[in-house]
């Protein structure tokens, strides 16, 4: 659910026939009618939770080691133009695939994939020198995921930018009410360290001496220690009446959900581990286009989503004292002031963001790797 940006761009191709491969399909909202999904025979007996601990894990793994073998059969006799990885891990194990099908490969960066990859294990490096030989296309999201990419041997004539978009007609604009001396604080992402929940906490904890009439919302998924020290956090500061901790939600609860707040917060930064970005956050687009200004940082491509001074505010990653003055600055926004950022971030996503204009240029793509193969 939380790499919804992929169906986006898929449901609003309007040229391409698209075969979907992947060990496990998740039914419900996500379905594309015109496309011919490649599922695993083994998914509807891991789906259907028959079998538990041990036995799980293994059809799981069973599942993932036989699916390229799967694939080969159910398209040997197929015309495929152009095989699309999502995520560079991906790309490496169906790249084969690929070269059987005589079809280019495309591959799409998305964040982890930038840095932390290689850094996890060494191998991931000499298999990203092979990749970057192999592949035909590289997609991006923005300048700076595209100069990580040359920074690691990829060559400047295989990288393309492709934003990722968001179905603005899709998304209601609300002119929200804002009064200088309040403020409605919201952040949506998974509790993953980049994300920087903690500096979210650390900056509106700071701002509440001067802004007392505030509140923060963090909705998020994903149990662990990251999640445990934002908890610790908040109760060690004395936030538990000022900040609501929220599960997960799916992606259409979203829009409806930042309805109740005035602006959206999310402080992106580089982990410890070397996980960033690579690009921006698809949800500071949705957040824009329901009219609510962002604060964020200058991470990666957030600048390209996030105009600073018009559509939000941004500061160096990891600055809580430069996000406690964001912070400050929008609780004392007018009413008129507020709105000419809301406006601003509607137009910039309606003009620069729209997922169908987004997919057209991947599309374009497709077809120029597919006249030359």
């Amino acid at each position: 659910p939380t790499e919804n940006w992929i169906y986006r761009m898929l449901s609003n191709f309007r040229q391409t026939e698209c075969w979907l491969a992947t060990p496990k399909f998740l039914d419900g909202e996500f379905s594309l009618p015109g496309a011919r999904c490649l599922r695993s025979p083994l998914q509807p007996r891991l789906s259907s939770g028959k079998f538990r601990g041990g036995w799980q894990r293994w059809l799981r793994a069973a599942t993932t080691a036989t699916y390229p073998w799967y694939l080969r059969a159910r398209l040997r006799h197929q015309r495929i133009d152009v095989v699309h990885c999502h995520f560079a891990h991906i790309g490496w194990h169906h790249r084969k695939l690929a070269r059987r099908l005589s079809a280019p490969l495309v591959v799409s960066f998305y964040g982890w994939d930038y840095v932390r990859l290689a850094q996890t294990d060494a191998a991931w490096g000499r298999r990203l020198a092979i990749l970057f030989d192999e592949a035909s296309c590289f997609l991006c999201e923005g300048p700076h995921g595209a100069s990580l990419l040359r920074n690691q041997g990829c060559p400047a004539g295989k990288i393309r930018i492709a934003p990722l978009g968001v179905d603005v007609a899709s998304i209601p604009f609300v002119a929200r009410r804002k009064q200088s001396g309040e403020l409605k604080l919201v952040q949506v992402a998974s509790f993953r360290e980049k994300k920087g929940h903690i500096d979210t906490v650390n900056a509106y904890a700071d701002a509440l001496s001067s802004c007392p009439n505030m509140h923060l919302t963090l909705i998020g998924a994903a149990d662990g220690p990251v999640q445990d020290a934002i908890e610790h956090l908040v109760g060690a500061r004395g936030l538990h009446h000022r900040i609501s901790l929220m599960p997960g939600i799916s992606p259409t609860e979203l829009h409806a959900r930042l309805l109740d707040h005035q602006v959206f917060i999310h402080p992106s930064r580089h982990a410890k581990d070397g996980d960033c970005e690579g690009g921006a956050p698809v949800v500071l687009l949705d957040a824009q286009a329901t009219g609510m200004p962002v604060i964020s940082t200058t991470h990666c491509d957030i600048p390209q989503e996030v105009i600073d001074g018009q559509t939000g505010l941004l500061g160096p990653e990891q600055d809580v004292a430069s996000l406690c003055q964001a912070i400050q600055t929008f609780y004392a926004m007018d009413q008129n002031r507020y709105t000419t950022f809301a406006q601003a971030a509607r137009s910039h996503v309606e003009e620069r963001f729209d997922a169908r204009s987004c997919a057209a240029e991947v599309e374009a793509i497709y077809l120029e790797l597919a006249a030359m193969a």
